[in-house]
């Protein structure tokens, strides 16, 4: 069952995967902040929503313990849970390592729409979006 967490140790050991990624990420911080949702299937895998200023917009990141169709099926509960109207959000945008071919076949397979190449330090990214709307169409 997918729920929310305000657990940091759990999160913050999840984060470590991606700690070279995110320079200066204070997962602690991050959790502590309550406009920010992080949601966990309570097996070590996260899916990490963070708001960008902007009403009903977050960038999300998934964390998966998880893998292959599992992975498909946890990201799909997440997804409902984060666009049920308890959290106001509309729009979920994303930015998938080019390395990272799982997570973009997860991004593909969830419905997020390419909107092309990013680089953030030099390291390519694809920009990736998912709308509330095209959810309730596809999900």
């Amino acid at each position: 069952m997918i729920r929310r967490t305000f657990y940091a140790e759990g999160f913050s050991q999840a984060c470590e995967q991606v700690r070279d990624m995110a320079i200066g990420y204070g997962p602690e911080a991050w959790i502590a902040n309550t406009d920010n949702v992080v949601l966990t299937d309570g097996e070590g895998s996260y899916a990490l929503f963070e708001r960008t200023g902007l009403p009903h917009v977050v960038i999300g990141h998934y964390l998966l313990q998880a893998r292959g169709k599992d992975a498909l099926r946890v990201s799909r509960e997440m997804l409902d849970k984060i666009f049920s109207d308890k959290y106001g959000v509309e729009i979920i945008q994303g930015f998938t390592p080019l390395s990272n071919l799982g997570a973009r076949w997860i991004s593909k397979k969830l419905g997020f729409t390419s909107h092309g190449v990013v680089h953030e330090d030099g390291k390519p990214f694809e920009y990736v979006m998912l709308t509330k709307q095209d959810w309730s169409r596809n999900g």
